[in-house]
């Protein structure tokens, strides 16, 4: 059964945020073992989650079984009968979305009001359920209990700002964009547009040109 991998940074004001996946022993290896209450953002700048998706209606007539064990409380996850893994949390395939948020997301939210960079990836093959946890699908008719992440992120963010009233000044900028078959779309631009174009920094990065920015 396919898994998405969440992987997340929070860093200081100084340092750039960059995640990462970790499906691979070595890297799963490193991970922090915690559970949900226990998970200190200040202890590590790169912590990662893994999520299984439960099966889907083809794969249950098809008689396909679930070959992979989650232990949400130690983070622990078994791969068929030997292959174990350890990550900062681990979801089991009936994990709501709120509780996902809550565990990975949230404290990044306030972590970015206070001045931190931070970065949350979801990593995993097609069909793993990386659209469901990001929440980049069709929002229209989506119940609230369904929301992925990005709406989540969207309306903790405002609920902050609305809270801190006259207090403190903020500017949100959003960018969004899609890579898909190594093609760059900007979501923010009217149909029928190019796509943008991308170039390589001198840092060995890739900036992008021409992406729209909206501002609140």
């Amino acid at each position: 059964m396919s898994t998405p991998v969440c992987g997340k940074t929070t860093t200081r004001r100084s340092q750039a945020a960059e995640g990462g996946p970790a499906m691979q022993p070595a890297a799963a290896g490193h991970a922090r073992t915690a559970s949900c209450a226990g998970t200190d953002a200040g202890d590590t700048t790169v912590r990662v989650a893994l999520r299984a998706r439960p099966l889907v209606a083809r794969e249950r007539l098809e008689g396909a079984k679930a070959c992979v064990a989650v232990d949400s409380h130690t983070g622990g996850v078994l791969l068929g009968k030997q292959r174990q893994f350890l990550f900062d949390h681990a979801f089991g395939p009936h994990t709501a979305q709120e509780q996902v948020y809550g565990c990975c997301v949230a404290d990044l939210v306030d972590a970015v009001v206070e001045g931190y960079n931070a970065t949350v990836l979801a990593y995993g093959p097609t069909g793993s359920g990386k659209t469901y946890t990001m929440g980049t699908g069709s929002a229209l008719h989506c119940m609230p209990e369904q929301q992925g992440i990005i709406p989540r992120v969207i309306r903790q963010l405002f609920d902050i700002i609305q809270k801190a009233g006259d207090s403190r000044s903020f500017v949100v900028r959003a960018q969004f964009l899609e890579i898909y078959n190594e093609e760059v779309r900007d979501l923010l631009a009217p149909p029928g547009s190019s796509s943008s174009s991308s170039n390589s920094s001198s840092g060995g990065g890739v900036c992008m040109g021409g992406m729209l920015q909206d501002r609140q």
